[in-house]
């Protein structure tokens, strides 16, 4: 996000997406709803978590 939680973090964990996002701090596990447009603006960058990344290879053949 492009301004840090008032705890200070800045790592954010996306828990739900639809029309609305659903994101948790990492740090204090505080939870925020905002409209997708609003977190498109809102957001740097997403970068996908580990076990994200391995699910996906695990579940295409074709990247082998």
């Amino acid at each position: 996000m492009r301004k840090p939680h008032a705890c200070g973090a800045n790592q954010w964990t996306i828990v739900r997406m639809g029309v609305d996002v659903r994101i948790r701090c990492d740090q204090c596990g505080r939870t925020v709803l905002m409209r997708r447009t609003q977190f498109i603006r809102a957001a740097r960058g997403v970068e996908p978590s580990w076990e994200d990344a391995n699910e996906e290879g695990d579940r295409n053949p074709r990247s082998r």
